[in-house]
């Protein structure tokens, strides 16, 4: 019972991360809580990949995305001289990116089963859309806080990686971005 306590504490530390209530610093420095939130980010993803029926050709891509991101994440820190904030600031970032992705899965569901052309302007899409702009925030905010900068500096940060992980996968597989 004590462990189940635990687990929906630490959920909610990510809502409140994402809802920012709450930095980065204020999770444990736990490598273990880092591996944690790293599984179940991957595995979160996978299962997005496999429901929506893009497993076979992005499930490496999501392997790919995940290694620069944690190599963005701690390039990011250790620019600023805070690389010692790695463990709690990814924990952060994969926390808060587990529930946007489970929020996202009924949406992609959504907008999957309206079967409408990709480039139509639907509900889903928006909604979809609205939950990128808010993952930009909350890891802006997120990464601000841990290099000690304002928060746009760490929103800067975040799109810089949007913009170059766009790139990376649009060399390692145009026909599928």
């Amino acid at each position: 019972m004590q462990e189940i306590r635990s687990v929906w504490r630490l959920a909610l530390a990510f809502i409140d991360i994402a809802l920012h209530r709450r930095g980065p610093e204020e999770l444990p420095a736990s490598q273990f809580l880092t591996g944690v939130a790293l599984v179940l980010d991957v595995s979160v993803g996978l299962l997005s990949l496999w429901v929506l029926g893009v497993f076979q050709t992005d499930a490496l891509l999501l392997f790919l995305d995940c290694a620069f991101f944690l190599a963005y994440v701690f390039v990011t820190l250790r620019l600023f001289r805070h690389e010692r904030r790695f463990a709690q600031t990814t924990s952060a970032l994969l926390g808060t990116d587990v529930l946007f992705n489970l929020i996202g899965l009924p949406l992609a569901l959504w907008g999957r089963a309206a079967a409408v052309p990709p480039e139509s302007v639907t509900a889903p899409t928006l909604l979809r859309l609205l939950l990128l702009l808010w993952w930009v925030d909350v890891s802006g905010f997120v990464l601000g806080r841990a290099i000690g900068r304002p928060y746009f500096v760490g929103v800067l940060f975040v799109i810089l990686y949007v913009m170059a992980s766009l790139s990376i996968r649009d060399l390692l597989a145009p026909a599928a971005s």
